[in-house]
């Protein structure tokens, strides 16, 4: 199995499997996936009231959120660090495009400088 997100529909089809009195791992065979995969959903989003489709797919999409605005690093300051470790322009650059492909253009126009 490869990986890839739930999507709103699988989080639809775990809530109706789930009433339905479906074992995780039925579910899992069901949307192609790990059981672990339905585990860790169903612990991460149970409320109250059971699972919830719609609200755990809203918080899903705020954790995506969350984490791409945490894993992308400020330019600025990532420069910075570097070359307090002494590293050259060159392989400053040849560290950000490794390692954050997507601060390709930003870094190119500031190394151009």
């Amino acid at each position: 199995m490869s990986y890839r997100q739930l999507t709103e529909q699988d989080r639809i089809t775990i809530w109706s499997l789930r009433r339905e009195g479906k074992s995780q791992a039925d579910i899992a065979r069901k949307l192609g996936c790990h059981r672990s995969t339905i585990s860790r959903e169903l612990r991460r989003n149970n409320t109250l009231s059971g699972y919830d489709a719609r609200c755990a797919h809203q918080q899903a999409e705020e954790r995506r959120r969350h984490h791409r605005a945490a894993a992308t690093p400020d330019l600025g300051n990532l420069l910075g660090m570097l070359s307090t470790l002494g590293w050259s322009k060159e392989k400053q650059k040849e560290f950000i495009l490794r390692h954050h492909p997507e601060l390709k253009l930003s870094v190119e126009q500031m190394m151009s400088r």
